[in-house]
């Protein structure tokens, strides 16, 4: 895929994500929850820290660089453990939304979590396949 494009449908999915969670954090301060508001406050920032990363790259003001095998190990590592750090955050936040009755939330999360648990099983193999290279 071209980088443009690709920028391009990364701007789609983040914006996705941000208002999903912007949803979320409505609900939740309504619900005058405080530490899930402040959890969906920093997802927001980071959400939207990312949709301008990847507009500039649309754009063409941040530059797609060809990755050495190197330096996409390091960016492997960097993002493993942010994964996995979401990983347990999402099923306290599904056995929550279980025990509200809330399905259709739970439905969400239960994607989210496969989802994560599909991306570190692809991280692993393709961090294996760069190290054996070496």
């Amino acid at each position: 895929m071209d980088p443009r494009r690709r920028a391009l449908l990364m701007v789609l999915i983040f914006v996705g994500l941000l208002v999903f969670h912007l949803w979320l954090l409505n609900r939740v301060t309504s619900a005058r929850n405080t530490v899930l508001s402040v959890l969906l406050a920093i997802a927001v920032g980071l959400f939207s820290w990312r949709i301008a990363h990847y507009v500039g790259r649309y754009r063409g003001v941040v530059a797609a660089r060809k990755d050495t095998p190197a330096m996409e190990r390091r960016r492997i590592l960097m993002i493993v453990p942010v994964i996995a750090a979401l990983l347990p955050i999402h099923a306290w936040l599904l056995s929550l939304t279980l025990a509200m009755g809330d399905y259709p939330l739970t439905g969400v999360l239960i994607l989210s979590v496969v989802v994560f648990v599909a991306r570190l099983v692809f991280y692993a193999r393709r961090y294996l396949s760069l190290r054996a290279a070496v």
